[in-house]
């Protein structure tokens, strides 16, 4: 079983996913389909209830911290089966 308290949304890893993987919460904005301010408050909100930063602001772009690069190492591994599933469970209920 699983505790929902454990379980972020997952709006904000899809932020946290793409800004880890550009470097860039303009660029995960754009890819998302979101404002930089939606981006920057979904990651802010992860890292509020992980208590801890992913990310090292510098300038114009982030950069992983040590839990930021552990995190962002697991993040694509539970995403992408969630996707698989769903693309899955969509095709059944169109045949």
């Amino acid at each position: 079983m699983f505790r929902k308290t454990f379980l972020p949304p997952i709006a904000d890893l899809l932020a946290f996913e793409a800004a880890a993987r550009h470097t860039s919460i303009s660029r995960a904005a754009e890819e998302l389909h979101l404002t930089q301010s939606a981006v920057s408050r979904q990651i802010r909100q992860l890292e509020e209830q992980l208590s801890t930063a992913l990310f090292h602001r510098v300038r114009q772009r982030v950069v992983l911290t040590d839990a930021g690069r552990v995190y962002a190492a697991d993040t694509p591994a539970v995403l992408q089966p969630l996707s698989d599933s769903t693309r899955k469970s969509m095709a059944c209920a169109t045949t």
